[in-house]
């Protein structure tokens, strides 16, 4: 599947990560900001249950990498096998959030690491623009 970076003109907006899927489901800046605010209050899903200890079956139906106002980016995703909640990425046996500096090496963890091949949602921080986060 070949995988485009679409950002928007303004970096307070949202980018998405196009698939075979298409633009479906970009956010605006006002859900952008909702976002952002509402977002640690996730739970938190260790990444060993998206790899090794993933239920058969089980799969991730969507997947959001989110900038925070420090420049760190993290993974939310959305699983199958435990309702329609986002989640948190914690490390593989840590209960911690697992934070990365730049963009692209979330997506690569997300595409590589968890099988991921759907739409990968970009939330960039409002007023950060940090073009070496990218």
């Amino acid at each position: 599947m070949m995988r485009h970076i679409v950002p928007s003109l303004d970096s307070s907006q949202t980018a998405c990560i196009l698939g075979n899927a298409g633009v479906q489901g970009c956010t605006s800046e006002n859900n952008t900001n909702r976002y952002m605010t509402d977002d640690m209050e996730l739970e938190l899903l260790l990444e060993r249950d998206l790899t090794t200890m993933r239920p058969p079956g089980g799969s991730i139906t969507d997947a959001h990498v989110c900038q925070q106002e420090s420049g760190k980016w993290h993974i939310n995703v959305r699983v199958s096998w435990r309702g329609t909640a986002l989640f948190h990425v914690g490390f593989y046996d840590k209960k911690r959030i697992r934070l990365y500096k730049k963009v692209s090496s979330a997506l690569r963890h997300i595409i590589v690491s968890y099988g991921y091949d759907g739409v990968i949602y970009v939330h960039p921080s409002p007023g950060l623009k940090d073009d070496a986060a990218f």
